[in-house]
């Protein structure tokens, strides 16, 4: 096994020290009840910025909004 795609949260301490006893790479995702499949998932290849869940998978839509609906802002 090289990588090991999850959905659960750790901390950094956790990952590391997981990553360093299996010698695996761990790989957020995100899914949702209500979606009824995964949401999100870490790229496999290339920038997997940790503790990042991902980019929309397939031809999701993902939007971060505010108590009132709007779009937050970056950050």
């Amino acid at each position: 096994m090289r990588r090991i795609i999850y959905a659960f949260a750790i901390t950094d301490e956790e990952k590391d020290a997981f990553e360093r006893r299996f010698d695996v790479q761990l790989t957020n995702l995100y899914g949702l009840t209500e979606a009824m499949e995964l949401v999100t998932l870490a790229p496999l290849f290339g920038d997997n910025r940790w503790p990042s869940v991902g980019l929309p998978i397939g031809e999701r839509e993902v939007r971060v909004v505010t108590e009132d609906d709007a779009d937050a802002a970056p950050g």
